[in-house]
């Protein structure tokens, strides 16, 4: 792969519109495994969650609590299969500038929300995440950890023929992006980020940008070289928020080690 070309020395946030463009010639197929499936979600720290999945694409939910995304409602939904058992959802309720990535862990019985708003704070819309944990059909007794087994390792993502990233995953705090092909070839950044282990060589990347309110949360699985996940934003321009689903190859370029520093 040769190097991208210089970015213009007075290069411009692309709108939403334009970045998702293309990134998702290469989402994988989703699954029909959940459909049927009856779940109690556990939330370490609040109320249970009551998940039946309809069909392969509906599901209703209900809480006695309020949570972050309310009382009870029935949202379209999308799963992919990560490895046997390990499941990547996503959830997506644009009317309400909310947008979830759910990773579901039905051999450890366990699930971890990266769940995105976007609020009007002092005048200006910004990008809310957190993350929640649940133990599904009883209480979390195994959490999903934090890591910094990624930082130092650089690996390129291909979203399509024509959209081609390099992640460098800086420290366990932040990772920096370039563009080698596509509308972002020659720009470059450095973002916010967290990461969370979810089995071997398997981890949940969640990203926010500096120069808009974004999120981006892709499972990055180093075995089978690919990345799945999910990019949400607030698009100025048209006042609204804005979802796509993606999916990766992923090619492991180099591991930079920090030994003997």
């Amino acid at each position: 792969m040769t190097m991208p070309p210089p970015a213009p020395s007075t290069w411009r946030v692309l709108p939403l519109p334009e970045l998702f463009a293309n990134h998702d010639e290469f989402r994988p197929p989703t699954t029909d495994e959940l459909a049927g499936l009856e779940l109690r979600l556990h939330f370490e720290h609040g109320p249970r969650l009551d998940v039946e999945v309809e069909t392969e694409t509906r599901l209703r939910w209900h809480s006695d609590d309020s949570l972050p995304w309310g009382t009870d409602g029935v949202e379209e939904y999308e799963a992919v299969v990560l490895r046997d058992g390990l499941y990547a959802v996503t959830v997506a309720r644009l009317e309400s500038n909310a947008s979830a990535l759910v990773v579901l862990d039905r051999g450890r019985e366990r699930a971890l929300v990266n769940f995105t708003t976007f609020d009007e704070i002092d005048g200006e819309v910004q990008e809310q995440t957190r993350f929640l944990e649940a133990g599904v059909d009883g209480p979390l007794r195994e959490p999903f950890s934090r890591t910094g087994e990624l930082v130092g390792k650089r690996v390129a993502q291909r979203y399509s023929t024509t959209h081609v990233f390099e992640h460098i995953y800086l420290n366990p705090n932040t990772y920096a992006f370039q563009g080698l092909a596509g509308p972002e070839a020659g720009i470059a950044a450095a973002d916010p980020a967290d990461y969370w282990k979810l089995g071997e060589n398997v981890y949940l990347l969640s990203w926010h940008e500096r120069m808009r309110p974004f999120n981006g949360a892709v499972v990055v699985d180093l075995a089978t070289s690919r990345s799945i996940g999910r990019l949400v934003g607030w698009d100025e321009i048209q006042g609204r928020t804005m979802h796509i689903r993606t999916g990766s190859t992923s090619t492991l370029l180099s591991v930079t080690s920090y030994d003997g520093i």
